[in-house]
């Protein structure tokens, strides 16, 4: 049986989280998609020492294309530590897939950019994707989230058998679907 557990992450609590995480022998500047998944990595409690990490990766500015309406991603496949390092690893592989000569690599080693074998954990975020301000009806949306029936299809149209999270964007700070197995819930 699986479970949907919403959690959210205001913006000192998430510049909290990155204080957490940050090195003292690294300049990098760690993003909050990088901190909250470590935060799920730390929550799915897994047992093992590394980990096989999905990145759902919009690439639109790779191209030149931020305003481009569609599917514009690629998963980056990594494998991190199971430990507070992981962010950093994270990191480290994102700024590395920020160009179109990787996008093109990557669509040439795997069907169109994604990779099918088995993950421990995927993580997408939306955050910088979906933009609120833009979405209107009585009044600027507040947050942006996803119905019970996405993850229903999840495990009965596409047999998940790994935890899934999704990083959404709300006025205040962040939302975080973290769709799991029941026993981690």
């Amino acid at each position: 049986l699986w479970s949907v557990v919403s959690c959210f992450w205001t913006f000192d609590e998430l510049a909290r989280l990155k204080d957490k995480y940050k090195s003292a022998s690294d300049d990098e500047i760690l993003s909050s998609a990088d901190v909250l998944t470590a935060e799920v990595v730390q929550m799915c409690r897994f047992d093992a020492s590394s980990l096989r990490l999905y990145i759902v990766k919009q690439y639109r500015e790779e191209l030149g294309s931020r305003g481009y309406f569609g599917n514009a991603i690629m998963f980056l496949g990594m494998d991190v530590p199971n430990s507070e390092a992981a962010p950093h690893l994270i990191r480290k592989a994102v700024v590395h897939s920020k160009s179109a000569a990787f996008v093109q690599w990557k669509h040439r080693q795997t069907f169109c950019g994604l990779e099918l074998t088995g993950s421990h954990l995927m993580m997408n975020s939306w955050n910088r994707t979906v933009v609120l301000e833009r979405i209107v009806f009585a009044g600027p949306a507040v947050h942006v989230n996803f119905a019970m029936k996405t993850y229903h299809d999840d495990v009965v149209e596409r047999a998940r058998t790994t935890p899934y999270a999704q990083i959404l964007p709300h006025r205040c700070g962040l939302r975080l679907n973290l769709f799991v197995r029941r026993s981690v819930a």
